[in-house]
């Protein structure tokens, strides 16, 4: 079976709300601020450089894992 890429992408709006309601776990610690996300470079995907690639939103994760197992599972490999 080849490598399979998945993309997870998710909407600037909703990426804040999800950060600013992390809950803290049992080490106490909530991950980086919105502010900080916002510094950390981002290098899109290069669909030309992966063969086997799918990006699906995460906004609503029920809807996102169905599409990308049905296109897994349907890739002829």
């Amino acid at each position: 079976m080849p490598l399979v890429f998945v993309e997870t992408r998710l909407e600037a709006v909703e990426h804040r709300r999800r950060v600013a309601q992390r809950q803290r776990g049992s080490t106490g610690y909530l991950g980086p601020t919105w502010e900080q996300l916002q510094q950390v470079p981002f290098d899109p995907w290069q669909a030309e450089h992966l063969a086997h690639k799918i990006t699906i939103d995460t906004a609503v994760i029920e809807d996102a894992v169905a599409p990308a197992t049905r296109w897994i599972r349907a890739y002829p490999g």
